[in-house]
């Protein structure tokens, strides 16, 4: 089953199956090894700017839209760190830096805080929606923070342009957002200056979105 966030209702096409018949192309990333704090990473390096490839569309193209919705999906079957103690826990949704809740909501948010700030001067004369798709979503675990050692953040996704028909006019799966972690003092000082992991992952992840864009 899969939980869907989303701030207007939804478009008719999944935006992401392959057997949809408005289906029209995936675009893949191009795939790099990493070994990073214990998590494998693929897709564009962790201290890139802005995404390789791109969609692939004209500029002119990208500038007619107006995001009008953005929908988040966070699978429920991803798993969910549960123990703050773990310093690199084997699963797909490592979140603890709001209250204790509902971590896939919270991490939806951070990630429709992004694709927000990242399509907010599209103002083009055709409607779409995005749709991200989390695969996978590290920050750190408290005792990881707590540490001096080298951490990383690590967000994978799915995103899709779908148009009010539902042609999926663009679309790309397993794009990495990778982001070197802070930690130990610097982490807190940080912190206390309002570069939380939230506000860190959501520039990242807007950074993403705009390369893969093409308005980075």
């Amino acid at each position: 089953m899969v939980k869907r966030y989303h701030t207007s209702l939804p478009s008719s096409c999944c935006g992401f199956d392959s057997r949809c018949p408005l289906h029209r192309r995936t675009l893949l990333a191009t795939a790099l090894a990493l070994a990073v704090a214990g998590c494998g990473a693929s897709g564009i390096g962790p201290d890139a700017d802005t995404f390789r490839h791109g969609a692939g569309l004209p500029a002119e193209t990208v500038r007619g839209w107006t995001v009008t919705a953005i929908e988040v999906d966070v699978p429920q079957t991803l798993s969910v760190s549960e123990d703050p103690s773990v310093r690199y826990p084997a699963t797909d949704i490592v979140w603890w830096e709001d209250p204790p809740g509902d971590r896939r909501a919270q991490v939806a948010r951070v990630m429709e805080a992004a694709a927000r700030e990242a399509v907010a001067d599209l103002d083009g004369p055709e409607p779409v929606t995005m749709r991200l798709r989390v695969n996978r979503f590290h920050a750190l675990t408290p005792v990881a923070l707590a540490s001096g050692r080298r951490g990383w953040h690590d967000v994978n996704f799915d995103v899709a342009i779908v148009a009010r028909d539902g042609r999926v006019l663009a679309e790309e799966r397993g794009v990495n957002a990778d982001l070197r972690a802070l930690q130990g003092a610097q982490a807190e000082a940080a912190r206390q200056g309002g570069e939380t992991q939230a506000a860190r992952i959501r520039r990242r992840v807007a950074a993403v979105l705009r390369g893969w864009l093409g308005l980075a």
